[in-house]
């Protein structure tokens, strides 16, 4: 088996959270609940790639500095993919390291960017 990373990110509200990732192509694996039925975790994938959401205790610090940055080889499809889930995003902007990228936010003000690449390494 390979290694993979898989971060735990803390949310307010798994259900909220998971449609937003949903609506971003990832797809809810699994997912815990607490003894009064609500949502405390949940796992998530989108092409192999995992990562968790977990219900954050009050009081737990949020937004951590971390940026998340999917790599596509279609930023067209990511683009259409938020304005059809009516996520606000930057527009497509051409780096100097040759990368086409966008920026947006989660739910809980995660920064996420999506990025293709345009010219070789």
């Amino acid at each position: 088996m390979a290694t993979q990373l898989a971060p735990n990110v803390y949310v307010t509200d798994i259900e909220r959270s998971s449609r937003f990732y949903m609506a971003l192509g990832f797809a809810e694996l699994d997912r815990m609940m607490a003894p009064d039925g609500t949502p405390v975790w949940a796992m998530l994938q989108r092409e192999g790639q995992r990562f968790f959401i977990e219900r954050a205790e009050p009081g737990k610090r949020l937004r951590a500095s971390v940026l998340f940055y999917l790599s596509v080889d279609d930023l067209g499809r990511e683009v259409t993919r938020l304005d059809k889930a009516q996520i606000e995003h930057t527009p497509p902007e051409q780096k100097p390291y040759g990368m086409k990228e966008i920026t947006f936010r989660d739910p809980d003000g995660y920064e996420w960017s999506a990025g293709q690449r345009t010219q070789p390494y």
